[in-house]
């Protein structure tokens, strides 16, 4: 019988512990959008920058994660959880940290979405003055978190379920007042204009949100051919 190494038994074991409660249930976690591809997701790359998620089982080497919205696997479908498997290497599409994040205001989406396209040309102006690894993935960070802020106030993800920490009345309020508040008045194909753009940004079937707005407002469509 081979000699049995309880030093390194005992060692190997604290290592396994260790590695096992590096996340726990109720964590938040982000995910890498490259990672994501390269690992066959189908949908857009930019898709998975807002993509957060809450653990709910955790064992040795597997997390079973609860998604904010649905995505596409390799080879087509829809689902709202993920399993990953750390022998597989499905580790590496989780982001560094966690999501916890105190949050004070949240403004108009149009001025998010301006936020983001400023931040993004900023990032491609100084790319040569400020090559630096860690300036760039902060600015994609910054980015990243800000179509996070902007599902929240569009209603695609509910704050208490991710540890977002914000005033119960705050996306409520600021939502019910964004177009009140703009600066802009708006014309009647201005709004449509910015109805159309919801619908490309969040990638929404056309028919399912008609089909919303009739049982809303008690309108009843009828869809020619083509």
């Amino acid at each position: 019988m081979d000699n049995f190494n309880l030093k390194k038994y005992l060692a190997e074991s604290k290592l396994l512990k260790e590695d096992a409660s590096e996340y726990k249930v109720g964590d938040k976690v982000k995910f890498n959008p490259s990672t994501m591809k390269d690992k066959g997701f189908e949908d857009l790359q930019q898709y998975y920058g807002s993509l957060i998620g809450v653990i709910e089982k955790v064992s040795q080497d597997e997390l079973e994660i609860k998604l904010n919205k649905s995505i596409t696997p390799p080879g087509g479908g829809n689902i709202d959880g993920i399993l990953l498997m750390k022998s597989e290497g499905d580790y590496e599409m989780l982001a560094e940290g966690k999501l916890s994040e105190g949050i004070w205001n949240i403004g108009n989406p149009d001025d998010i979405r301006d936020f983001i396209k400023k931040v993004n040309t900023l990032q491609k102006d100084y790319w040569e003055v400020v090559g630096s690894d860690t300036v760039m993935n902060g600015l994609d960070s910054a980015m990243d978190e800000a179509k996070i802020l902007l599902d929240v106030k569009m209603g695609n993800v509910q704050p208490e379920e991710f540890d977002l920490e914000i005033n119960e009345n705050l996306v409520k309020e600021n939502y019910k007042n964004d177009y009140a508040n703009s600066e802009e008045d708006y014309t009647d194909s201005m709004v449509m204009e910015k109805i159309k753009d919801i619908i490309r940004y969040h990638e929404l079937d056309p028919s399912d949100v008609l089909e919303e707005i009739g049982q809303e407002f008690g309108v009843a469509f009828e869809f020619g051919r083509g």
